[in-house]
């Protein structure tokens, strides 16, 4: 059984996936930290303190340097340091450093009562996948999508931006995530959002054409999936059920890329009650699916 190193966390005002770098140590448990980090961080709407600024993209980087994380990245790599020594090696072979992606969305209202405006503030650090469905005139249509983002070519091979600690804690690449794809997009009572880490983004059969981004190809996919039959009333249960499908079916077919996955669906309800307690990261509030 290959190491689950996707986590997610929900809760009324924000959804995320997180993806840990296999290359690096125990980044199982560090993409859980984060999880965890960033469900305590957005349990509440606090508002953005000006209409310009993406709150997502400052909470960010306010969450990925601060104490708390640079402290579970140390101790990440000393336990595995630890095990393999209880374990009878004499030398620790493993990475140094751990790792992690992040796909951050975030419900945002500003404005006076009678004149409310409402927004997702978005921050997408590697290859997660992130998009926003409409419905419109008895059709979905994409309303915004994320885009991924990379570090440098290492090795001819484009490497995925990351959140990367160093054996100290420190996040090493802080000085990267300026190029992580931040959006600000308004939204409307019933909207879907729909998150997803790579290895559901690389396993649905999304045809891509020559010199389009591989998330405009798959938004494509997705609207025209959702539009295929317009009798279908598309919920979050639903359409995490029916990306589910089509991952297991291609990962059974040749050139598949075998990872694990993660689902997150959520529709976008303004101005209900906010009665609900907020769950623990991996809880849900929203119908959610995540799947090895």
């Amino acid at each position: 059984m290959a190491l689950r190193q996707d986590n997610l966390f929900a809760n009324p005002f924000a959804i995320g996936v997180f993806d840990g770098i296999g290359s690096s140590t125990r980044s199982d448990l560090l993409s859980m930290a984060l999880a965890r980090a960033f469900q305590i961080r957005t349990s509440t709407e606090s508002a953005p303190s000006n209409t310009i600024e993406n709150s997502s993209e400052r909470m960010l980087l306010e969450v990925a340097d601060s104490e708390t994380m640079r402290y579970e990245a140390h101790s990440i790599i000393r336990r595995a340091f630890a095990t393999a020594l209880a374990n009878g090696h004499q030398q620790y072979r493993g990475n140094n450093t751990t790792a992690s992606t992040v796909c951050l969305v975030r419900l945002f209202s500003h404005g006076p009562a009678t004149d409310r405006h409402h927004s997702i503030h978005t921050a997408n650090v590697g290859d997660g996948f992130w998009i926003v469905l409409r419905r419109q005139s008895e059709h979905w249509r994409c309303i915004a999508h994320s885009e991924p983002t990379y570090h440098d070519y290492q090795r001819g091979t484009l490497v995925p931006l990351q959140l990367a600690y160093d054996s100290r804690g420190n996040l090493i690449t802080s000085n990267d995530l300026k190029r992580s794809h931040c959006s600000k997009v308004p939204v409307q009572h019933d909207d879907l959002v729909l998150a997803l880490s790579d290895g559901a983004v690389d396993n649905l059969p999304a045809y891509r054409r020559p010199g389009q981004s591989p998330h405009r190809s798959l938004a494509e996919w997705i609207v025209l999936c959702m539009n295929r039959d317009a009798t279908v009333a598309w919920t979050p249960a639903l359409v995490v059920s029916h990306m589910r499908q089509l991952v297991r079916v291609s990962m059974r077919g040749p050139g598949a890329k075998y990872d694990d996955f993660t689902v997150v669906a959520a529709r976008v309800s303004i101005g209900l009650p906010r009665s609900a307690a907020t769950p623990p990261a991996g809880g849900s509030l929203y119908p959610i699916h995540s799947q090895t």
